[in-house]
């Protein structure tokens, strides 16, 4: 009797604390969703403000371009554009780009090998494309690309080396591209998990 009483009050101790672990979970699993949820709206929200930005950016394109032709052929002159606090000498005609991809992450890496990957673009303004200068946040992250211009509708390619050498662990690194672009300068970003 003692034993059946004794393996009772196991069961219910068992039995309560699986249902304390079931609300727990419960509970959980709500906050998850709704965490989820702001993270949707967020997207969603990035996503508008994405759109409105890119609509104004056309909308600029196209004043200057008014301004160009009510200019009688003397056109603006945009040669003279400061970047980061120095002179450059950009095309006087800025455009847009577009790239297929903002980011790319190489996933696992050996700290031996250095690795590439080729962002694309596509010019999509009304003037050809020169892309001036790009670099990266660090030495071990270098870009290559054309430097002829790319038409009114063409696409380019910027080649990213990263280079892992006496590195370990989670790393994202920049290239920031400097082009007669609206606007002037694009960030591209890398990330790899270097072993």
């Amino acid at each position: 009797m003692r034993i059946g009483l004794f393996l009772l009050l196991i069961f219910v101790g068992a039995t309560t604390a699986i249902a304390q672990k079931k609300s727990q979970l419960a509970h959980r699993i709500t906050a998850l969703e709704a965490e989820i949820k702001a993270i949707e709206g967020d997207l969603i929200k990035a996503r508008t403000e994405t759109q409105q930005l890119s609509d104004a950016l056309a909308d600029a394109l196209r004043r200057i371009e008014e301004l160009e032709k009510k200019s009688n052929g003397n056109g603006s002159k945009y040669t003279e554009m400061t970047l980061g606090g120095g002179n450059s000498q950009l095309p006087e005609k800025p455009t847009l780009i577009e790239f297929e991809e903002q980011g790319f992450d190489f996933g696992s890496v050996n700290n031996r090998d250095t690795v590439e990957h080729i962002f694309t673009f596509t010019n999509t303004g009304k003037h050809p494309l020169v892309i001036e200068r790009a670099f990266g946040s660090c030495g071990c992250t270098i870009p290559e690309w054309d430097k002829t211009p790319i038409a009114v509708g063409a696409k380019g390619s910027l080649k990213v080396k990263f280079d892992p050498t006496d590195k370990k662990g989670r790393y994202q690194k920049y290239v920031t591209i400097i082009a007669n672009t609206i606007p002037s300068q694009n960030v591209l970003f890398i990330k790899a998990d270097v072993k």
